[in-house]
């Protein structure tokens, strides 16, 4: 929802300020230079890119539109986490095996179905409790092997940010050439009349 009104106000900041100083709006319509410039980008991304990665980018990209995690989640999260531990601690870790293996059929999952939908943080309590309940770390390696586990999770979610930054690093560049073409049409009609010379300027 932010995201919408921060794009809304930059594009009213810039068409208001544009009009306001007496600049018309189709002078700065160039669907011809958007076209070289964003579809060049586009190519860009998707020569440069991985498709898994392409893949997690426009579901980060829809992601942003539907809002991120809040307050609530996170008490949830806790929430879940005990009823979790409140069943190895009357069941022993044996009891939570169906949980964890079958996360999906679990009732106490489902009752929580955010965290369900977030499937790398799923899989990634899963293969914890796992490790917990195999008993083969010793509880002071278990912290080691956590943080590796988030650094690798850290670095697979931001991979599809770099390569959006990584493209729009280019974009300056692309907007050159976009520029320079319009040199190059411009200079095929400098014979023509003022008015034809500063449409193909703009």
């Amino acid at each position: 929802m932010f995201a919408i009104i921060g794009a809304v106000i930059v594009l009213g900041s810039v068409i208001g300020g544009f009009t306001m100083h007496g600049g018309e709006l189709l002078a700065i319509y160039q669907p011809t230079e958007v076209l070289i410039i964003f579809g060049a980008a586009l190519g860009s991304l998707i020569i440069s890119t991985p498709l898994s990665v392409i893949k997690s980018l426009i579901k980060q990209l829809l992601g942003i539109l539907g809002g991120g995690f809040g307050k609530k989640d996170y008490l949830d999260l806790l929430v879940m986490m005990y009823e979790i531990f409140n069943v190895a601690r009357r069941d022993g870790l044996v009891g939570l095996e169906n949980h964890i293996e079958h996360p999906d059929e679990s009732e106490i999952f489902k009752r929580y179905p955010k965290f369900l939908k977030n499937k790398p943080a799923v899989a990634f309590f899963a293969d914890t409790m796992r490790v917990i309940i195999s008993g083969s770390v010793q509880p002071h390696d278990l912290e080691d092997l956590l943080e590796q586990d988030l650094e690798v999770l850290l670095e697979e979610e931001l991979q599809p940010s770099q390569a959006l930054s990584s493209t729009a690093d280019a974009l300056p560049g692309l907007g050159i050439v976009a520029a320079v073409l319009g040199v190059v049409i411009t200079m095929a009609h400098i014979d023509g009349p003022p008015e034809e010379i500063g449409h193909n300027v703009a």
